[in-house]
């Protein structure tokens, strides 16, 4: 039997699922979880389509595979993520699965598992991109264009951000679809709607059922402090924000992106439609699909082009963010998580040896006021102030990047006119 550590809050058991309700409550403890949405019952259709009688017996099963298709993918990672983030008994998984699912090796499911198995899906699909097949959009060589093609894309287009391919390497050149020396969404955008002749996304998601203002404004976690603890603990619900690898790894990006949305009213709608919307981001932006993979500042800024906002990826100092705040700007701002969030622990040193990739985290800045500033982030639970001082050292120490959006003009907002701009 495994036990399940979700966020080391949630207690699960391998086949009679039992949640710590104290750990999905906001911080005033009132309950937060909600009824499973279409986008998660349908994944669970998806991906658990055959009967426990009907699954393979295999004992050569490779660690990964949870759906027990023969690959290990990120339909294997929604799988687990769908499963450990289930409150309401609807996503099974045999003991088989679990074992299949226990990539760690630790025997207990959690972020870990999702950080390890995403790891193995990103080097499957990698490793699965050949050069040699006269279709196409063809990728993976196996004579036919569909999603996988299209993961590989997505891959490719990481890999080169990473540093690991350059315009020089085969791959590269391979999946450069618009040959422009460039992977981007111009290139998904090819092989999606030219190539596999895929609908362009609904858009109308975004309206949501209401203009947003007030609460409906703020997208993120209620934050649980247990007792006996100072400190903030692990977000206590999920909305479908992209929490990556670990609890550091910036679980705010696309939740930030349709804040601003909401805010300049290219969105609508509350926390119901939250979900649902992030996912259409994640999609026009390019991003990876594992929900624990983040978005790069490029791709971010593409998402916000996608729906009519003006978005430029730039660096610069506390100064330059208050000068693009009082223009009417919003900024998404990349920090060191341990020092924006963690005060107290960093100070004693406690995250020296923490890799700088892992402290990196993306809030929402809205309003410079004297010396502080109004900051969204989905990790408090509400809008707050930090000072300017902090958020200084806390830019500075990953580089001072940040994403500048701006308003959408009248002509890309006209079949918008149910939402409404509010102010941060």
């Amino acid at each position: 039997m495994f036990i399940l550590n979700f966020m080391q809050r949630a207690n699960f058991k391998a086949n009679d699922i039992s949640i710590d309700n104290n750990a999905y409550s906001n911080s005033n403890g009132s309950n937060k979880n909600r009824e499973i949405d279409t986008t998660l019952k349908s994944l669970i259709q998806n991906t658990t389509g055959h009967s426990n009688s009907e699954r393979s017996t295999n004992s050569n099963k490779q660690k990964g595979d949870v759906n027990e298709d023969g690959t290990v993918d990120y339909e294997d990672s929604k799988l687990l993520y769908a499963f450990i983030h289930d409150t309401n008994n609807e996503v099974q998984l045999t003991d088989e699965q679990q074992k299949l699912a226990d990539v760690s090796g630790n025997g207990y499911l959690g972020i870990e598992d999702l950080a390890a198995l995403d790891k193995l899906a990103y080097s499957n699909i990698f490793n699965s991109i050949q050069v040699g097949s006269s279709l196409k959009g063809d990728f993976n060589n196996d004579g036919i264009v569909n999603k996988k093609d299209e993961s590989c894309l997505i891959i490719a287009t990481e890999a080169a951000h990473n540093g690991e391919i350059d315009h020089n390497n085969a791959i590269f050149k391979l999946v450069d679809l618009n040959g422009d020396g460039n992977l981007d969404n111009n290139d998904l955008s090819k092989l999606r709607i030219d190539i596999l002749h895929e609908a362009p996304p609904d858009l109308s998601i975004l309206t949501g059922s209401h203009p947003s203002s007030g609460t409906d404004l703020f997208v993120g976690f209620g934050v649980h402090y247990p007792d006996n603890d100072s400190r903030p603990s692990y977000p206590s619900i999920d909305i479908g924000t992209n929490l990556n690898g670990d609890h550091v790894r910036d679980p705010n990006s696309l939740a930030c992106l349709l804040m601003v949305a909401r805010m300049f009213g290219v969105a609508g709608g509350g926390e119901a439609e939250a979900r649902e919307q992030i996912e259409l981001l994640r999609l026009l932006s390019g991003a990876m699909p594992s929900e624990y993979q983040r978005p790069s500042l490029d791709q971010l800024a593409q998402g916000a082009q996608a729906i009519g906002l003006g978005a430029e990826v730039t660096q610069g100092n506390t100064e330059m963010l208050t000068n693009e705040l009082n223009k009417g700007n919003k900024v998404l701002v990349e920090v060191n998580f341990y020092r924006e969030y963690d005060r107290e622990s960093y100070a004693s040193g406690e995250f020296a040896d923490t890799p700088m990739e892992d402290k990196k985290h993306r809030i929402l800045v809205t309003k410079a006021e004297g010396d502080n500033f109004i900051i969204y982030d989905p990790f408090y639970g509400e809008p707050v102030t930090i000072s300017s001082k902090l958020l200084a050292l806390a830019m500075n120490d990953v580089g001072n990047k940040m994403v500048v959006i701006t308003k959408p003009n009248s002509a890309t907002n006209a079949n918008n006119t149910s939402t409404q701009q509010v102010s941060g």
